[in-house]
């Protein structure tokens, strides 16, 4: 009996050591609850709460977060810092369970409820301060509000093939007083135009027009070779005026509404439509190891 206290005791003392040195696991899946414990029936629900449990792990144990199949947005920044670091070989890895079946987005989902704004346009309210730089609908990248209108194949902003030759038109010019007279609020509008001699391209934010509709802009920096603007590579972008073409939107932030030209009748009336602000990146996930300390 003592004999088998002792072996009972033994293994006892020993269960810290295998403890230790095993990997530790932790599931996530979109359909999973952070306050889970993070097995495999019982997952978590985002990267956020997965970084937290593996910092709280042994830092002798190896941990895989292993990510289901699905998309996880990102509403916070995620930083790496020496609380994810581990010793004695140890490793933390974040992984698909199914080879690029897990999307990290930076972007959010937008809740809409989309009605008819007039023939060809609809729109949704928006929470308030919501911000939008590229908008994705059923995951296909859809244009800003813009003229001129984007074509396919074109290779200068979308709407011309490059031409050294290119002749300007002052008719078909964005910057056409009678053009920016049609744009009642142009301000937090842009300019996007080629360098003068196509070394790059610059860009401006539109701060508002004065009395003889001509645009009032800030930047223009971007280029190490400063020039004026190409006369015929410009663009303007995220103008109400010019929301005309199937695919293109525009938010208007005081008023918290996004408007949308649709591309094909009964385009809203689709199960899987959803709306995707993309601000930053979006990720498949193979295998991401985060090995030693952050310096």
């Amino acid at each position: 009996m003592a004999r088998f206290i002792k072996t009972i005791f033994l293994l006892f003392l020993m269960m810290p050591f295998f403890t230790a040195s095993a990997q530790i696991k932790i599931y996530v899946s979109p359909n999973g609850h952070d306050q889970a414990i993070g097995n495999n029936k019982h997952p978590i629900a985002s990267f956020e709460r997965a970084q937290q449990m593996a910092r709280q792990t042994n830092p002798s144990s190896s941990v895989q977060v292993i990510f289901k199949k699905g998309i996880y947005y990102l509403p916070n920044t995620i930083l790496f810092t020496e609380k994810d670091s581990k010793i004695n070989n140890a490793t933390i890895t974040y992984c698909a369970e199914q080879e690029g079946s897990a999307i990290i987005s930076g972007g959010a989902q937008l809740k809409t409820n989309w009605k008819l704004y007039k023939k060809g346009i609809y729109v949704t309210e928006v929470k308030h301060n919501t911000k939008i730089d590229q908008l994705y609908i059923n995951g296909e990248r859809q244009n800003m509000a813009r003229y001129p209108n984007a074509q396919v194949g074109k290779n200068v902003f979308d709407a011309w093939d490059l031409n050294h030759e290119a002749k300007f038109d002052s008719l078909a010019d964005v910057l056409l007083p009678s053009r920016v007279a049609n744009w009642k609020h142009p301000e937090g509008g842009f300019i996007h135009a080629m360098h003068a001699y196509l070394w790059g391209d610059m860009h401006w934010r539109i701060t508002g027009k004065d009395e003889k509709n001509k645009l009032l802009l800030e930047g223009g920096w971007q280029n190490n070779r400063p020039s004026t603007m190409h006369p015929v590579f410009r663009m303007a972008e995220n103008i109400f005026e010019e929301l005309d073409a199937p695919g293109e939107w525009f938010l208007n932030e005081k008023t918290d509404q996004l408007l949308y030209v649709v591309k094909e009748s009964g385009q809203f009336s689709c199960r899987g439509f959803r709306c995707l602000n993309v601000g930053f990146f979006l990720l498949k996930i193979v295998v991401f190891v985060f090995l030693g300390t952050v310096v």
